[in-house]
């Protein structure tokens, strides 16, 4: 089945308008054919071509936009305006490659005020492996003219001319892509359609604009970065392929916006927010089918709050003390703002008598041991793919498993995030660790509100209220 993705026309086109009705083609210096409206005398701007006809449009390898363009005799300037470009509007060429003369984005000496894209698909297939439907995209490649004030291109991608907003990503680009830490913001649309399998975004962009990732068609996770604060009225989040959004642990406000709709891909919602960001939204759009997963501490307080109660499931994002005969792995969810974080450990549950005091920095790394004993903690070993190689993954939340412990002994715990000197979230509880007998491994048919190991099926399992998860942390049923 064929499906034509510019039926979004309003969005794309309405500012093509032809107001004097002078249209025609000229050609670029390599002869490629482009369809322009006259402006004025000396001064083109790119149209819409009358006819949208796949057998029209063929492949080639470089299209260069001209900056000027000779029509009857005439010499006009190419005028992009400061509107959306859409390349298969205005030439049947479909390039790999699109080069930007040193005039392009420069309207009237103006900064360039709105994004640009290059969507050059045109027939929908079905990939049979992924089992989704999606439009190629043929541009992988953006390069600017050394000359342009305003723009540049860093490995194929448009920025502007300080490389700290990211304009247009070709969208025919595969694979993963990372954004430079010097970037502070996203484009409106930057990522429209595109065809990258992850997107990895530094914490410390904070602006992100409306349409950033409009119908991507193979990103399956979509992350806001920590440091973005608000996400306002009308942001929209859609993908062919999303199964999952996060937002990040600084998120302060969300507006009413559409997240996830459009694809019966999407599974979960996660927040690392601590405290419930204010919302305009009365119910998500997707509350009904998807899960929502906050922290574990967290949880009463979203089932409580205007617009996230209204989702059917509310879950925690990490798992719950996971306790053996001699270790215990503690998790807890990253925060956006801290510096650094502490667990201490106590014999007690007045927390007087301490055992051990750890601390980690602001990724999660152990820094520091304050011990009483010879018992020492660990890292959890690195995730790795299946070449071999550590897996690159953003941190929802961060684990760490304590060994040498003693068997059949309750400690207590508190966990804080901080600021600087700043305690800015705290968290205590306590586990008791398994005895060294079998009968530690043994069902467990007296309810307990600690979590409880229990074996079914061959199988160690953790049973923490009414969820049951392995000894990976996930969720079984």
């Amino acid at each position: 089945m064929e499906r034509r993705i510019f039926s979004m026309t309003f969005f794309i086109c309405i500012f093509f308008i032809d107001a004097y009705g002078d249209n025609f083609w000229a050609s670029n210096a390599d002869g490629i054919d482009f369809y322009f409206q006259r402006v004025n005398d000396s001064v083109a701007r790119y149209a819409v071509h009358p006819d949208s006809s796949d057998s029209l449009y063929y492949e080639i390898d470089t299209l260069r936009l001209p900056d000027t363009i000779w029509y009857e005799g005439s010499r006009f300037i190419v005028d992009p305006g400061t509107s959306l470009i859409n390349i298969i509007s205005f030439t049947y060429a479909v390039p790999s490659v699109v080069i930007l003369p040193k005039n392009f984005g420069n309207v009237n000496n103006e900064q360039y005020l709105y994004p640009i894209l290059f969507l050059t698909g045109t027939k929908e297939q079905y990939d049979e492996e992924a089992d989704l439907y999606y439009t190629p995209q043929s541009v992988h490649t953006i390069i600017v003219d050394d000359a342009n004030p305003n723009l540049s291109s860093i490995d194929g991608v448009l920025y502007n001319k300080t490389a700290d907003t990211l304009l247009a990503f070709p969208p025919g680009r595969r694979g993963t892509y990372t954004v430079p830490e010097s970037v502070w913001r996203l484009e409106m649309a930057c990522f429209m359609f595109s065809e990258l399998d992850t997107l990895n975004i530094s914490d410390k962009l904070n602006d992100i604009g409306d349409r950033a990732l409009f119908y991507a068609q193979r990103i399956r996770s979509f992350r806001y970065p920590n440091a973005l604060k608000r996400v306002e009225e009308g942001h929209i989040v859609l993908g062919t392929a999303l199964e999952e959004i996060i937002f990040g642990s600084g998120l302060e406000f969300i507006g009413g916006s559409n997240f996830g709709t459009g694809n019966n891909k999407l599974q979960r919602i996660k927040c690392l927010a601590v405290s419930p960001p204010e919302t305009t939204i009365e119910q998500f759009q997707v509350s009904d089918f998807v899960s929502l997963f906050v922290p574990r501490k967290s949880i009463e307080a979203y089932r409580l709050a205007n617009g996230w109660k209204g989702f059917h499931s509310i879950l925690p994002i990490e798992p719950p003390v996971i306790v053996g005969m001699d270790t215990a792995e503690i998790a807890w969810v990253s925060n956006a703002v801290a510096t650094s974080y502490t667990l201490t450990l106590y014999t007690d549950e007045a927390r007087t008598q301490r055992f051990m005091s750890l601390t980690f920095d602001a990724n999660g790394h152990l820094t520091h041991i304050d011990i009483n004993s010879s018992h020492m903690p660990e890292r959890m070993p690195a995730l790795y793919h299946e070449d071999g190689e550590e897996e690159k993954r953003f941190a929802e939340y961060y684990s760490f498993t304590i060994s040498g412990l003693s068997p059949d002994t309750k400690y207590y715990y508190t966990r804080q995030s901080l600021k600087g000197t700043e305690v800015i979230d705290e968290e205590t509880g306590s586990f008791e660790t398994q005895s060294d007998g079998e009968e530690g491994l043994e069902q467990n048919s007296v309810f307990s509100s600690e979590p409880q190991k229990m074996i079914k099926d061959g199988q160690v399992l953790i049973r923490s209220g009414n969820a049951t998860y392995n000894l990976q942390g996930k969720q079984v049923e």
